[in-house]
């Protein structure tokens, strides 16, 4: 018993990380903004979260959920590297359709759990 309370503890940590930064994620995308610091600060504070408990929620998943979740992580830091460049916003809409996809992933491994 003891391991599927700690199994459902951690389960409720992370849905609450990925919940948390899908909502501040929503509400900065449809703020409008004029640059991408706070929505880089968003995904660096998920990086850092994931990063924490990811040996922990990695057991817990099925191979095509897991493979899922590491591509995703990648994604992700590669993500927090991305440079908006003066393209006519090609880069700037290109930027929130990745970020997009990377919380997009993570709701469908959550809804897995």
């Amino acid at each position: 018993m003891k391991k599927e309370v700690a199994e459902n503890i951690i389960i409720k940590n992370f849905k609450d990380i990925i919940y948390i930064v899908k909502s501040k994620w929503g509400i900065e995308k449809k703020s409008d903004p004029v640059n991408i610091y706070n929505s880089q600060e968003i995904l660096n504070i998920l990086f850092r979260q994931i990063s924490e408990i990811s040996f922990m929620i990695q057991p817990l998943l099925n191979k095509e959920k897991l493979n899922l979740f590491d591509s995703n992580i990648i994604k992700l830091r590669k993500h927090l590297d991305y440079e908006v460049v003066m393209n006519g916003g090609k880069s700037y809409k290109n930027y929130w359709k990745i970020g997009d996809e990377i919380v997009g992933d993570f709701i469908e491994i959550i809804h897995e759990l």
